[in-house]
């Protein structure tokens, strides 16, 4: 399953190769979670200036698993 998100994070940020320069990532839709968990943090983290994080419809019912800390505003 961490590769199928590793895809998405890769599609969504449209082939850019410095991930620390993305600011938006837009998963909606893109995976669809059979457990209802959340990526593993490491993944997010190395997008380490996100600002704006979407992930409508990817069938998460927990947050456990967000990465904790950096510029995340809610």
């Amino acid at each position: 399953m961490d590769e199928i998100w590793e895809r998405a994070v890769e599609t969504a940020l449209d082939g850019q190769t410095d991930h620390t320069s993305a600011r938006t990532l837009t998963l909606d839709g893109a995976v669809k979670c059979l457990r209802g968990r959340f990526p593993p943090p490491s993944l997010l983290e190395k997008v380490q200036n996100l600002q704006h994080l979407s992930i409508a419809n990817i069938g998460v019912s927990s947050l456990e698993q967000f990465p904790r800390g950096g510029g995340w505003r809610v």
